[in-house]
Order: structure tokens, then sequence, then C-alpha cells
């Protein structure tokens, strides 16, 4: 449709979200959140983002209004020092945790300290949280003062933070110890042994895919039992207890849920089955007796999985008191689903998989962030913007703005509109929220990114709605008569567009570049104002000359 129903629809499923979230207790963040997630994997991304691009700046401004009238600054003077401590302990606290992860990952020591400064800025999540533990009754009321005062020193420190991380960075990689160094080039040894062997072990490699399966389907299997005890409690508030039949409302609910979680225990087992057999196949192979030993090797896995589903389902499922039979009714229900669907399910399944290993391989927002993409020793960046809607260098072209030769920078890429533009030359213009990628050393990328996003504030000569027609008589010997249009190019030479030439009684609509011009031709032009203008004046002149 058009623009406006999917942002009626997106605005109401943002609401709906974030009203179920406070509703089961939690922020109305997260349910923002969530749906975020959801609709950041879809292909209408990029034009959701653009429809809401207003709507998030008004509500980010009402947002930090309201948090700073929240703000009482003699309870924040009083408590500085509190604030000053919580401050240090996130600055250090968070990039020493990301820096450590990082290591441990096996990243160099000079990446791992420039990441950690590059997280040190405590977000605006934070007074969210602040103010659900004080709602709760959890945290003090103070809590709330001291918790934007420390954002506001890490946000203040950030900065001065991420323009010296390659400094900092490099200077911890010269002055770390000797031991130390000698023990993390130990342990990415280790780690770059532990990955070659995982990738020549035949069975992991078959089967990771298969674990990594089996994990996301039985969380989610787990949160849909986990949360089954409140929903079943609410359903038990608008329901009496034995509609339509005794404890009718326990049954339909356990059956409903069955039903749903019925797919991924499906493919849970066809899974563990694989996985029995590639288990069975890789332990005996070459063996004398394989062919006997597979089967019950096999047939051993599948039983003692299929224990474990058991012992693992029985934990959520009440199976004590009057409610004993329960289990049973619901067992028979969804067998009796597995038998009339079963074909449909394995196909779902099979499109679950597939869908999930596409997402592994290739995660959504996996590209490497351009401030991380630096080349350290020829102390190359690559240094993303996005051109402002009035920016000074709109409608121009790469060649007429000349990076190379005023900064010392190139673009090297532009996405437009969520689509990357194919190829880049001398012609190619750049539009506003055009985002660009610059290539070169700091200073020269900062300086070209400052250009790029200038806004002088002055108005283009004329606007989209002052596009008109006209139509203009040739002169009876001016040299234009007799040239080919596309010799003479008007649309480059003036900017208006030939629609129309009549010749005596004979109309030529949309002339092609073949037609030629001819003294006392009426001419249609189509152009703003200003380029009209310029038309007529180079026939004139070329009349007169």
């Amino acid at each position: 449709g058009g623009a406006e129903l999917p942002t009626l629809v997106q605005a109401g499923l943002l609401f709906i979200l974030a009203t179920a979230a406070e509703r089961a207790g939690f922020s109305l963040a997260l349910g923002a959140f969530l749906l975020g997630a959801i609709v950041a994997d879809t292909p209408h991304r990029t034009q959701i983002d653009r429809t809401f691009e207003g709507l998030r700046d008004v509500f980010s401004a009402v947002f930090f209004v309201a948090i700073g009238m929240l703000i009482d600054v003699r309870a924040l003077l009083d408590a500085w020092i509190f604030v000053g401590v919580v401050a240090m302990l996130a600055l250090g606290g968070r990039a020493f945790a990301c820096s450590t992860g990082l290591l441990i990952t096996g990243s160099p020591m000079r990446e791992a300290v420039r990441v950690g400064l590059l997280v040190v800025p405590v977000g605006e999540f934070t007074f969210i949280i602040a103010q659900l533990g004080i709602t709760a009754g959890v945290l003090p009321k103070s809590f709330q003062v001291v918790a934007v005062g420390a954002a506001l020193l890490t946000t203040l420190a950030a900065p001065f933070a991420a323009r010296n991380s390659l400094a900092i960075g490099a200077w911890c990689e010269r002055h770390e110890p000797s031991w130390l160094g000698a023990w993390l080039k130990s342990y990415r040894d280790w780690l770059e042994r532990l990955r070659s062997r995982g990738a020549k072990n035949i069975l992991w490699q078959l089967s990771k895919k298969r674990l990594v399966s089996i994990a996301v389907e039985i969380m989610l299997v787990t949160g849909l039992l986990a949360f089954s005890g409140p929903l079943l409690a609410l359903m038990r508030e608008y329901l009496p207890p034995d509609w339509p039949f005794p404890r009718g409302p326990q049954v339909m609910f356990w059956s409903a849920l069955g039903l749903v979680i019925m797919l991924p225990l499906i493919a849970i087992w066809r899974n563990l089955s694989v996985l029995a057999m590639l288990v069975a196949e890789v332990a005996f192979t070459g063996h004398a007796h394989a062919a006997r030993l597979q089967p019950m090797l096999e047939l051993a896995i599948k039983i003692f999985g299929g224990l474990l589903l058991f012992v693992w389902i029985s934990s959520f499922v009440p199976v004590a008191g009057a409610a004993r039979w329960l289990p049973v009714v619901v067992v028979l229900v969804v067998a009796a689903g597995v038998f009339f669907f079963r074909g449909k399910l394995i196909y779902w399944h099979s499109v679950l998989e597939v869908e999930l290993q596409e997402r592994l391989a290739h995660p959504v927002g996996s590209t490497t962030p351009a401030w991380l993409t630096t080349h350290a020793k020829w102390e190359l960046s690559l240094t993303e913007c996005m051109l402002p809607d009035l920016a000074d260098v709109r409608g121009h072209t790469l060649g007429e703005l000349d990076l190379r030769t005023k900064f010392g920078c190139i673009v090297v890429g532009i996405e437009r509109q969520g689509v990357r533009v194919p190829t880049l030359s001398h012609a190619t213009v750049l539009y506003p929220h055009d985002r660009v990628l610059l290539l070169g050393d700091a200073a020269q990328a900062s300086a070209g990114k400052a250009f790029l996003k200038r806004v002088s504030g002055a108005v283009p000569l004329a606007s989209f709605d002052e596009v008109r027609m006209e139509s203009v008589i040739l002169p009876l010997f001016s040299p234009l008569n007799g040239h080919r249009l596309a010799e003479l190019r008007p649309n480059v030479r003036c900017g208006v567009a030939i629609v129309g030439i009549r010749r005596g009684a004979t109309r030529i609509l949309n002339p092609q570049g073949a037609e030629r011009f001819e003294g006392g031709d009426d001419v249609l032009v189509l152009g703003n104002p200003e380029q009209i203008t310029a038309f007529k004046a180079w026939a004139k002149e070329a009349s007169e000359k």
C-alpha cells in the first residue's frame, strides 16, 4: 500500500506490543525493542525507518526533556560523590569487561582495548531501569539522580575515549607485561589449534548445526512451558473451572499448548535421530562388526535422548493429585494431531530449519561497523556519514566535489534508501539521506565528512512545484536550426527537456535525438523558470551571432 497504511500498522503493533509488555510486568521499552528487532529482519526495514524518523526524533526529544525534568539539581549536587564513584565504576568496569571478553575470544590487545573504550557510555536504558527499580520499591528515589548523573558523565567521557582509542590501545599493547603477552600469544595459538582441530573433525562439522537447532528449539519450548502457569491462571480468571466439562479450561489449555509445541518437539526428535545416526556411523567406521553395532548404538542414543525429553517435559506438566490423568488426555490429543498433520509438520520444520541455518550463516547486522574497520599499518580507516536534507553537496557529482584533491579522501561506497549503489564514477550524483563511506586517514576522513554534512541554509533556486511547460518560437536564422537534439543537448546546456515541436500543421511529441530544429519551429520546453529563460537566451544569442 501507500505510506499511510504501513505507518498505521507499524504504529499500532508498536503500541500493542509495548502495552502487552507492560501488562506482563516488563518495561514499555522492552515491547518496542522486540518489535524493532522483528522489523529489522524484514524487507521493509528501510521504508519504516525513513517513515518513523521524524516521529522518533520527536519522542527522543520528549523523552530526554522528561528525564531532565525529573532531575533535582540540589540532590545531584548532594550526591556528587556517589555519582562520581558510579560513573568511574561504569567507565572502568564496562571497558574492562568488554576488553576481557574480546581477549578471551582471541582478539589482539589493541583491538580489545579499543572496542572496550567505545562502549563506555551508559545509555538511556539506565534511566528506565532506575525508574522501574524505584517504582518496584527495590531502589531509593535518590538513585534516579545517580543514574542520570552517571550517564551524563560517561557520555561526556565517550568522545575523548573514542577519539583516543587507537592511541590508548597501541600504548597498552606496547606496555603490556612480557609474561602477559606471552600467555596471550600461547592462548591465541591454542584457540587457533582448537579451531583447526574442529574444522578437521568430521563428526563436529556434521553435527554442530544440528546441535544449534536443538538448543534453539529447546529454549523455545522451555519458554512456552515456563510461562504456561501464568497463562493458565489468566485463562481461569475468564472461564468457569468446569466449563464446558469438568476441568475443561485445563484440558483445552494444555491441549492447545501441546499442539503449539508439537512442531519444535518433532524438530528436536528429528535432529536427535540424525545425531544418533551420525555418531553411530562415525564411531564404528571401519569396524569389523559395524553393521551390527551401529543400529544398537543409534537405538541406545535415541532411548537416552527420549528419556531426557520425557523428564524435561514432565517437569512442566502437572502429574499429581486430581490432574494426574491430564497428561494422558493431552498426549492423546497431540498424538492425534501428529497422526493427521504429520506431513505438514515435517514440511514446516524443514522450512523453519532452513531459515534458521540461513540466519546463523548470514546473521542480520553482522557486518563490521565502519568505525572498527581500520588498517593499523597504513593508518587508513572507513568513516560513514549520512547527508542531511539540505546538504550543500546535494545534486552534485563526485567529480564536481573532487574530495581526493581537496581533502585526500575518496568515496568508496554509497547506500541509497537501503540499496547499495553498484558502481561509482565521477558522474555519480549525491542525494539527501545518502549513506556515504569515506576512505582515508583520520584527519582526511574527518574533513571530508564535515564537508559532506555542511548545510549553509541556502534555498534552492527552484522547487519541483515550479516546473512548467512553455512554448518558445525559434528565430528564423538561429544557428540551432539544422542541428540534431543529440548534438545540442539542451538538457545538459540549460536543464530543459524538449517535449514537443510544432512545425506548421505537424506536431512531433517527445522528439528523439535524431530530430532537427528548423527556423520558426514552435518548441515546447519543460523546466523551471530559470532554465526556460536560459534556453530562450541561448537561442536569442545564437540568432544574434
